[in-house]
């Protein structure tokens, strides 16, 4: 199926309380319940409960959002520059690159647009509110900006996501501009592309794209047990989280490589059909349950806080 051989690695775990829920937080430990002491501070703000609601987080021991004063209010706004809104708080970077036959792409929503932009710019905005809630992290939902694989300014941001990725066709100037990014501590995720994909071939473009970057590339398939999943919440199954393609395969979870050896740096991830950028989006808009979007969140916050300390 792939030129890229794909492997099976394993690691450890430990426990965050979402909604009523009792999570695994890397660190170790349980969290105490509304009112209670916690027994042991862990990652993140360990001492907090978060609760995922359609329009608003609630947390123990914080206001409700609604009743902040209106500067305070989380709003959702289209990016900011990545040269000139560039500060000292960490920001979500999106990839924005040309796709193949000049877009391809129509929304699920009815509306067109290329794939790069598939759940922009709530998806962005949902998953850097919960950052800011959940850890202590330095972001807001403002804090979002759009950069292209052939531009200097990626350099800035640590993290940057990708979506669609069946439709990336780079140039050579985008090739040399990203391989240098990833190997001077870059990390990527690659979300919503499928193995046959809806036109046929997301995988094989995808896999295509990433040999010019990195030719000596090796793909690892991650469960569990996988450090990245033990970051900050403890995932125990990612494959748990239902497939929001709608192709009705069972995600994969693949780790990037320079080497065979898993214990090396992992230089991104690619969630193969799996969509956790619509899961972000469709909480906003109250379109999908509580616990179904909360680990999709779960997943980004994983993510960035691997990516922010590796």
């Amino acid at each position: 199926m792939s030129r890229m051989r794909w492997m099976s690695v394993a690691t450890g775990a430990t426990a965050l309380m979402v909604g009523a829920t009792l999570l695994p937080v890397a660190g170790g430990g349980t969290l105490p319940g509304p009112g209670e002491t916690p027994v042991l501070a862990t990652a993140g703000r360990p001492d907090r409960i978060l609760a995922v609601g359609f329009d608003r987080l609630l947390l123990t021991g914080m206001p409700d959002p609604s009743e902040r004063a209106p500067a305070e209010q989380a709003t959702c706004v289209t990016g900011r520059d990545p040269v000139t809104g560039y500060d000292e708080k960490i920001q979500f970077a999106r990839v924005r690159f040309s796709p193949f036959g000049g877009g391809g792409f129509r929304s699920r929503r009815g509306g067109n647009g290329p794939g790069w932009q598939h759940d922009y710019p709530s998806a962005d905005c949902q998953i850097l509110e919960i950052m800011r809630y959940v850890t202590l992290v330095d972001t807001d939902s403002e804090h979002h900006v759009v950069v292209e694989f052939g531009d200097s300014a990626i350099f800035r941001y640590p993290f940057v996501y990708v979506s669609e990725a069946g439709e990336w066709f780079p140039t050579d100037e985008e090739v040399e501009n990203f391989r240098n990014y990833l190997l001077k501590g870059g990390f990527v995720v690659f979300d919503d592309f499928d193995l046959y994909g809806r036109r046929g071939g997301d995988y094989a473009v995808w896999e295509s794209a990433m040999l010019r970057v990195l030719p000596d590339l090796q793909l690892v398939e991650l469960d569990g047990t996988a450090e990245i999943y033990n970051t900050f919440f403890e995932i125990s199954d990612p494959h748990a989280i239902i497939d929001m393609t709608g192709n009705g395969q069972r995600a994969t979870y693949l780790g990037l490589y320079l080497e065979d050896d898993p214990s090396g740096r992992l230089l991104g991830i690619a969630n193969l059909d799996q969509d956790i950028g619509e899961f972000w989006e469709y909480n906003a808009r109250g379109l999908i349950a509580i616990d179904l979007s909360n680990e999709a969140f779960k997943l980004g916050v994983n993510y960035m806080i691997y990516a922010l300390t590796h």
